[in-house]
C-alpha cells in the first residue's frame, strides 16, 4: 500500500500532468516532476515536493496536513508567472483524487519568487506557491 505522501504525489502529477491548458502553457509537454527534473529538461517546466507536515491526530479517523511548494521554472518571469497563475487556478481551493483519501483542504499559504543563474549564465526563474493539503482516509 503507498504510503499517503505517495498517494498525494501521485495526485498532484495526475491533475497537473493531464490539465491541458498547463501543458499548452509547457510548450505541449506534461513538464511536471516530483522533487527534481531530470538533467537537461527543457524549460518551462513545473516541479513540486513535499515540504513538511504530518498527521493531525484529531479524530479516530486518518488525517494528514502536509505543506508541498508547487513552482514553474521558466527562462523568462513572464513564463514562469503565466504557469504559477494556472498552477494557482488548479490548486488554490482545488480537489485532488488520491485513492483512499478525501480532501477537505488545498489552499495557497505562501508565495515562491527566485532566480537562479545557469550553467551557461542565463538567468532562469522560479516562481510559485507553497500549499497545505489537509486529507483524510476515507471509509
Amino acid at each position: 500500500m503507498a504510503s499517503p505522501i505517495e498517494t498525494v504525489d501521485a495526485a498532484l502529477t495526475t491533475l497537473l500532468a493531464g490539465d491541458a491548458s498547463l501543458t499548452a502553457l509547457l510548450g505541449g509537454e506534461a513538464a511536471v516532476y516530483n522533487r527534481v527534473a531530470p538533467l537537461g529538461s527543457p524549460l518551462p517546466r513545473v516541479v513540486f515536493q513535499w515540504q513538511g507536515g504530518g498527521d493531525e491526530h484529531r479524530t479516530p479517523t486518518r488525517a494528514r496536513n502536509v505543506v508541498y511548494t508547487v513552482k514553474a521554472i521558466a527562462g523568462t518571469l513572464a513564463e514562469a508567472a503565466a504557469v504559477d497563475a494556472r498552477l494557482d487556478a488548479l490548486l488554490h481551493h482545488g480537489e485532488l483524487s488520491a485513492a483512499g483519501w478525501a480532501t477537505f483542504w488545498l489552499a495557497r499559504e505562501a508565495d515562491v519568487a527566485y532566480a537562479e543563474v545557469d550553467a551557461a549564465g542565463g538567468v532562469v526563474w522560479h516562481t510559485g506557491g507553497q500549499y497545505r493539503i489537509r486529507i483524510s482516509e476515507e471509509g
